[in-house]
């Protein structure tokens, strides 16, 4: 027996002795993963940025690893054209915790030695787990500092973000108590939180909320506020189908113009039986312009504004030719609800736009000569309410716009302007009554 016991404690010793060393293997593996698959997804999806280890030394009991961010074409927006890390990590029985530092950068050293006294605000903080997942922690302390004359406050501030080992899941939550721009924009009060699984390059599913409790901004003599702000969105993947489906809102108690309070405005937009394939490759056709413009705008500058407007044009019908991939049958649209609560009254509002079946636009064309074609490709149907009084004067919207119109696009009931269209039977009705388009 005694024997037994002294095999079990010496099991015990040689496993705590081993503990340190055998997390430091693993996490130099995790590491060496995550850059392997944070350099695969800039490249799928066509960004030149690029993540490199240029150190790793593994001791028994801590590690230290530099590493650098080389942000291609994106350094012509953010100035600089790399950042490099500095990980220490130590290694504990139950995982790694590992402290990031960003000292290595001569312009983050300024940053900090020009506006805060107390020293550098920023702590991250990574821990791996045994179980393959990693937790990262930025907090970031109150910072004050100015740019281009303007004093700006930021913080303090806290985001986590964990993933899984395989880096397909991950969940975000974070908070900003304070952001002040002087007097030409303030937040207060910002938390997000998002949960994403990674089903392709472009194709994330899952959901994403931003909620701020109170903003003001300023455009010279305008003002606008808002408190209670919400912004959600959400991703859902049809595997089977091929799918996709988004939904998005945005909400407040009040936004405020001057003078005019808005109370509880509302919107809520999805998209339904979007091509997955047809979305993917949108996004990729979107992504590789964007990189094509930042590199123009990096070789131009601001000294061939016309060159640069010219490909901005290019770039946009590009970008519709791409859009044609998206025209599939059942694809739906739908502003699920626009309302709000104003001084005058009450706006609600709704639309529903269906195809009927795949479209393309060389199937527009025959549309100048023939508009009720059109009617062969979508169903639709909207509604809208908003007090007159909205309007400084409504005639314009009331009166018929076209001779086959029998009115304008709202009518007049009472104190209200109300709108009405629908698709049905192969015609196009506009407040009861049909508009005949040929």
């Amino acid at each position: 027996m005694k024997k037994l016991t002294g095999i079990a404690l010496v099991i015990v010793v040689v496993v705590i002795l081993a503990a340190p060393l055998v997390n430091g293997l693993l996490m130099e593996r995790v590491i060496r993963d995550a850059h392997d698959q944070a350099n695969a997804l800039y490249a799928d999806s066509g960004s030149d940025v690029t993540l490199e280890i240029v150190r790793y030394h593994r001791g028994y009991l801590k590690s230290e690893i530099e590493w650098v961010l080389k942000l291609g074409q994106l350094s012509t927006v953010y100035g600089i054209d790399e950042i490099r890390f500095i990980d220490r990590a130590k290694h504990r029985l139950t995982g790694i915790v590992s402290e990031t530092s960003l000292e290595k950068n001569h312009w983050y050293d300024e940053l900090v030695a020009a506006n805060q006294a107390g020293g550098d605000p920023l702590t991250i903080t990574s821990r791996y787990h045994l179980s393959g997942a990693i937790e990262s922690t930025i907090a970031l302390a109150s910072v004050d500092m100015v740019i281009e004359e303007e004093r700006i406050r930021i913080g303090p501030g806290n985001l986590v973000v964990t993933s899984d080992s395989s880096f397909v899941s991950f969940k975000t939550t974070g908070t900003l108590q304070e952001i002040n721009a002087g007097n030409f924009f303030h937040l207060t009060g910002v938390r997000l939180t998002s949960d994403l699984e990674k089903i392709s390059t472009y194709i994330w599913e899952g959901d994403f909320l931003l909620e701020i409790e109170q903003g003001r901004m300023e455009e010279q003599t305008e003002t606008v506020g808002f408190q209670a702000m919400r912004a959600s969105y959400r991703l859902d993947f049809d595997k089977k189908q091929q799918l996709i489906a988004i939904d998005t809102e945005f909400s407040a108690d009040e936004l405020s113009n001057a003078d005019l309070p808005i109370k509880r405005p509302r919107l809520r937009f999805d998209v339904t039986n979007l091509d997955a394939a047809g979305y993917e490759r949108y996004m990729e056709a979107y992504s590789e312009l964007a990189g094509s413009m930042l590199s123009d705008f990096g070789a131009h500058g601001d000294d061939h504004n016309e060159a640069l407007k010219n490909k901005v044009t290019m770039t946009g019908m590009q970008l519709l030719a791409a859009g044609e991939q998206l025209l599939k049958k059942d694809l739906q649209i739908r502003v699920a609800e626009l309302s709000a609560t104003m001084p005058a009254g009450d706006i609600n509002g709704n639309l529903t736009f269906r195809l009927r079946d795949d479209l393309s636009f060389m199937q527009l064309v025959p549309l100048a000569n023939e508009p009720s074609l059109a009617l062969q490709f979508f169903d639709l149907e909207s509604a809208l309410t908003m007090p007159a009084t909205l309007i400084e004067d409504p005639a314009p919207l009331t009166a018929p716009l076209h001779p086959a119109m029998s009115t304008g696009f709202f009518v007049r009931d009472g104190d209200l302007l109300v709108h009405r269209a629908e698709t049905r039977d192969g015609a196009l009705y506009l407040n009861g009554a049909e508009v005949v388009l040929d």
